[in-house]
């Protein structure tokens, strides 16, 4: 079984995740969505092109890595800073593959209603999002 990870570096958290799955028996490919180090923490504060061209190239990557891959899952931690047209033509690329998406932070931290559409399940570890909205499902 093959399963696409698209999620965030946060301490060593990704690479339990993907142990974990790898435990479950999938053979699993991590694509980093972290605009990591200091001076990208920096630009993340003031140069909002700055984001936009850097989540745009990683949407880039990931579509072109997704094609012929034939993923039976792809799991996306967090998301909430890629755009709905990556989601769109990711659920139109892998048609029949089960995608999820897990949040760690409630929607008022991050607003990701806007892609909850695109996903087959959606937790969270937020109650109240699972109590507030009928898609949202509490892990």
């Amino acid at each position: 079984m093959k399963l696409l990870y698209i999620g965030i570096k946060f301490y060593d958290y990704h690479i339990k995740v993907r142990n974990a799955f790898e435990d479950l028996g999938y053979k699993v490919d991590f694509v980093s969505i972290s605009c990591d180090g200091l001076r990208n923490s920096f630009m993340r504060k003031i140069k909002r092109d700055f984001l936009e061209k850097f989540y745009s190239s990683i949407e880039a990557k990931i579509l072109e890595s997704c094609v012929n891959q034939n993923y039976d899952v792809i799991f996306v931690h967090q998301g909430w800073q890629l755009s709905v047209d990556f989601f769109k033509t990711m659920k139109a690329q892998n048609k029949g593959t089960f995608i999820v998406n897990y949040h760690w932070d409630s929607i008022r931290a991050h607003n990701y209603l806007f892609i909850v559409d695109y996903f087959d399940k959606v937790y969270s570890y937020d109650p109240v999002d699972c109590r507030t909205y009928a898609k949202i499902f509490y892990l």
